[in-house]
């Protein structure tokens, strides 16, 4: 029932898993499932960030619910193989959960000082929901 997935091309398998698991929710609230009875919630976990404005330094703290985590998955090429093939090194999976709790730099209209400004997000916990 999702038009990209209703084509040819090749699909990203995060995309899918959130269309998936979109779909199962909707149809359980369709059918009036309860919500903590529902298979799609084994997915769910809580996702803490800490927000600090650049100007006035005050700081927020949020949790976010979500079913999928992004990490940026760096490519560090080695060079070729025998057919021209670019060869790619290995990905330790501590650095790249430490890029994705590292500071990311952002533009925030700051609710404390009424201004549009630099603010910088940290990803601090992954939480059981």
């Amino acid at each position: 029932g999702h038009a990209e997935f209703a084509t040819m091309r090749q699909q990203d398998a995060e995309e899918f898993f959130t269309h998936l698991i979109t779909v199962l929710r909707q149809y359980a609230k369709k059918f009036g499932l309860p919500i903590e009875n529902e298979a799609t919630e084994d997915f769910r976990f809580g996702v803490e960030q800490r927000l600090q404005c650049g100007e006035c330094k005050r700081v927020r703290y949020r949790v976010d619910s979500q079913d999928a985590i992004s990490m940026p998955i760096p490519a560090h090429e080695k060079g070729k193989d025998a057919e021209g093939k670019t060869i790619y090194g290995d990905v330790v999976l501590d650095n790249a959960l430490d890029a994705m709790a590292s500071d990311e730099a952002l533009e925030y209209n700051c609710p404390s000082c009424s201004k549009n400004v630099a603010a910088s997000k940290r990803v601090l916990h992954i939480l059981l929901l």
